[in-house]
């Protein structure tokens, strides 16, 4: 970090505003607490990138090259606009450092500090609010409809209509979930909640109650930590909601009778994560678009399995400062590998997610039928061979 880069970083440290600091290579090499506390997604140079600037980092830098100050203006999921002013700094006429100031979408509050609105958060939650509310109440008839049912009826067809109908149930509530994660880390407004937790035990307890689903489906659930422990801070219901759309789209990938597999593993200051299957896998195309939200086929339909879950598993990754990669092969199987960083200490304590999810306990989720097991894996549904 040059000279420039701190006296800066030193300038608007308690700034109450998001501020970022870029480097000469288009990375950002600093950014204040209000910025990593409030505005994460705005610390993310892939979401700044993917996002926010529409162009690439080469294409921006040319132009502050030139002198230029840049207005970035960003619409999407506000009530107002989020604008991010980019000021190039020069010393001896040679570009040193960016600064990059937020700015419209803050208000001063009565208090005098500025504080980022959640009109994303606001709208989805209350869209989400109002369609959950119908899906508990066909949840609530299904119990008394089944035990009707199985004492006034002969065979299984009706049962199986039931059956169908709880699956669909579960996966209108599981989209409804990664659409609410989805739009808050677009959004910018997603807040982790970081603790520490043994990343090994918590997800071998997801993968004993996920086993459930899978051999009710006739697949396999294999877990294989190279360590018997591991220790991390991190956002471990989100974590779940990651991990269980990476196993939702490999079971219905795969093959009836195959094997869905964890690995992970520690390189240095990262747990790497990776989620394999022997099933369909993708070609080319469907790999370039795995991670766009609800991309379309080319017959205009949108292809299962991946899209809006994947988007949601690579945001996730992204709020706490991680990667995605994703490598497939047509007829042979596809691995998403995940890259989280470990984090040695806990930072000052973030307030708690704004979304609808906050921390389960391990151990209710085969007796909480609305636990995230039940609402992901409960429509697993393996292809047939021919």
């Amino acid at each position: 970090m040059n000279a420039l880069i701190q006296n800066m970083g030193a300038l608007y440290r308690s700034s109450p505003m998001p501020v970022l600091l870029f480097d000469t290579e288009w990375r950002i090499c600093w950014a204040n607490d209000y910025a990593r506390e409030k505005a994460p997604l705005l610390c993310n140079e892939d979401y700044l990138q993917e996002v926010f600037f529409g162009e690439s980092g080469q294409e921006l830098l040319g132009k502050l090259n030139r002198g230029e100050v840049l207005r970035v203006v960003q619409h999407r999921f506000l009530g107002e606009e989020l604008e991010l002013t980019l000021t190039p700094h020069f010393v001896l006429g040679r570009l040193r450092g960016v600064e990059g100031r937020v700015l419209p979408v803050l208000k001063k509050g009565d208090e005098g500090v500025y504080a980022a609105k959640d009109y994303a958060g606001q709208v989805v939650d209350l869209a989400v609010a109002h369609l959950r509310e119908p899906l508990t109440q066909i949840f609530s008839l299904i119990d008394p409809l089944v035990q009707r049912l199985e004492t006034t009826t002969t065979g299984r067809l009706p049962l199986e209509y039931v059956r169908l109908m709880t699956e669909q149930s579960y996966a209108m509530l599981a989209g409804l979930i990664n659409l609410s994660e989805y739009s808050r880390c677009m959004g910018g407004t997603a807040v982790p909640d970081i603790h520490k937790e043994d990343l090994v035990a918590r997800i071998q307890t997801l993968c004993d109650a996920a086993n459930l689903f899978f051999l009710g489906a006739g697949l396999s659930l294999e877990f294989a930590p190279e360590m018997k422990t591991l220790e991390a801070c991190a956002d471990f219901v989100r974590l779940d909601i990651a991990l269980l759309n990476l196993l939702l789209n490999a079971a219905n990938h795969s093959y009836e009778g195959g094997t869905v597999r964890i690995a992970l593993s520690r390189r240095g200051d990262h747990a790497l994560l990776a989620v394999s299957d022997s099933g369909c896998g993708m070609d080319a195309d469907q790999v370039q678009n795995a991670f766009s939200p609800l991309a379309l086929g080319e017959d205009g339909t949108a292809p299962a399995g991946y899209g809006l879950g994947l988007g949601v598993v690579k945001r996730i990754l992204q709020l706490h400062g991680g990667t995605v990669a994703l490598s497939s092969t047509l007829g042979v199987g596809t691995t998403v590998s995940l890259s989280l960083p470990l984090r040695q200490e806990l930072e000052p304590p973030l307030p708690p997610p704004s979304g609808e999810f906050r921390a389960i306990p391990p151990s209710p989720y085969l007796e909480n039928r609305f636990s995230p097991v039940y609402v992901f894996l409960s429509g697993v549904q393996p292809l047939k061979r021919d």
